[in-house]
């Protein structure tokens, strides 16, 4: 199962419970990538070096997005 969304995405707890109730049991999540502010930096660095991250609160999105693995089984 793929689930992608920055906007609008479940926190862990809210993603295990949506899960529990669908059948799913043995639910296991965790972060597979945190995204830090120097990931950030870098990425809107390769995007446009020109104005690598003007206006861009790096601070507060620190560490704020993050992939996350997810294992679950139905039965």
């Amino acid at each position: 199962m793929w689930v992608g969304c920055i906007a609008g995405a479940l926190n862990p707890e809210e993603y295990r419970q949506i899960l529990r109730k669908v059948g799913f049991k043995d639910i296991e999540i965790t972060p597979a990538i945190v995204y830090t502010k120097e990931i950030i930096k870098s990425m809107a660095e390769q995007e446009n070096p020109v104005d690598a991250h003007g206006g861009i609160d790096t601070e507060l999105l620190d560490s704020a997005f993050a992939g996350t693995r997810v294992r679950a089984y139905k039965g």
